[in-house]
Parts: C-alpha cells; structure tokens; sequence
C-alpha cells in the first residue's frame, strides 16, 4: 500500500478513503503498521473532517500498551514524507528555530519511505506514550 505524506491534506484524505470500508491499515486486525502510520500523523494531527481515521484513531487508542505489544508487525506500507533540505549532498539552509517562517515551501522535498518493522520491534509502547 502507498500513501501519500501524512502531513497533507491529500494524505489524510487518501488515508481515510482507505479506512473508509477498513478497520485496519493493512490487513483485518490491529497491526504494528497501524501504530506507525498513527505516530505519523502526530499529536497534533486536525482529523475533524477524516471520520474514518478518527474511528481508527479510537479503535487503536482502545487497546491497552499490553495489548499493542502483542500486535503482529503487518504488511509493509509506504509514506511519503516532507522533510527539509535534500537528497542533493547539499546541506539545507540555516533554519532558525524561533522563527519557523524562515523554512520556504521550496525547502520542501518529498522523501519516499517504506515502513516494515520487524516481528520484535517494540514502536507500540513508544506511540502509547
């Protein structure tokens, strides 16, 4: 599965079209993919309009750390990502971190990464922080 960045309108869209006759991200039951593609969206992720996603949201907050750490790893999914600067060999710009308008959309380059955790892999009790 592919899915655009998550740090997008056109991603969260695209997630939730997805999770729209799906409980899950990959596959029938709760997965650690799920727990990535969560800790992707972020702490401050604006879900109002993405009912689906807020659905998965629920159903995944539902189960305990406990519960999470026995979640099968799932199948791999690609995100895009947006990061700053390139794959160009050239550092990125200075960035001031008390003004965040310094970074310009051109910064901007889309990053293609494929999320597959291993069997032992342990991110649950991290995104259950």
């Amino acid at each position: 599965m592919h899915l655009p960045s998550l740090a997008t309108a056109e991603g969260l869209a695209s997630l939730d079209q997805h999770l729209l006759d799906r409980s899950f991200v990959s596959g029938y039951s709760p997965s650690r993919v799920d727990l990535t593609v969560l800790k992707q969206l972020g702490p401050h992720a604006r879900l109002e309009q993405f009912i689906n996603i807020g659905r998965w949201v629920t159903n995944l907050r539902s189960y305990s750390p406990d519960e999470q750490s026995h979640f099968p790893a799932g199948e791999p999914v690609e995100i895009d990502q947006t990061v700053i600067g390139g794959g160009s060999g050239v550092p990125p710009p200075e960035v001031s971190v008390d003004d965040p308008s310094a970074v310009s959309v051109a910064q901007l380059v889309p990053l293609h990464v494929v999320l597959s955790l291993p069997a032992h892999s342990n991110l649950l009790q991290q995104g259950s922080e």
